[in-house]
């Protein structure tokens, strides 16, 4: 599903950049020096940030992430041309994540999920079956 937001793009000119930015969840776009090219609208206000990330180097902006090993093999990986698909904790907000990342000719695109602890699929479940026998 991720991969049909990259509509068979090869490189950063071929992004759907409007359907990237408008995505629910983080959406990361980053040239190779890893400095951000796009982001969607969601990853400000999850990060708790007014600052537009656009220009600003992913490991010089948060430091944190250069010391976690998780972003570290996401960095190897990437600059190896290899896709990435984990589940991690970020040092950023200590939300629990999941990351998939792809490589373009030109850039990388980092798609990150906030996964739903036990505690909220439960009261989900809950105020579903609420719902329905109401």
């Amino acid at each position: 599903m991720i991969e049909s937001y990259l509509e068979n793009a090869v490189s950063f000119s071929g992004l759907p950049l409007e359907k990237l930015r408008s995505l629910p969840y983080g959406v990361y776009v980053l040239d190779k020096d890893w400095n951000y090219l796009c982001v969607s609208d969601y990853v400000p206000k999850n990060l708790g940030i007014s600052e537009q990330l656009e220009g600003q180097n992913m490991w010089v902006r948060f430091p944190a992430l250069k010391t976690d090993m998780a972003f570290m093999t996401l960095k190897k990986n990437s600059e190896l041309g290899l896709k990435s698909n984990f589940t991690t904790t970020s040092p950023l907000t200590s939300q629990k994540l999941h990351i998939v990342s792809f490589v373009l000719q030109d850039c990388y695109v980092v798609f990150s999920l906030k996964q739903s602890d036990k505690t909220d699929l439960i009261d989900e479940l809950r105020q579903a079956m609420a719902k329905k026998n109401s």
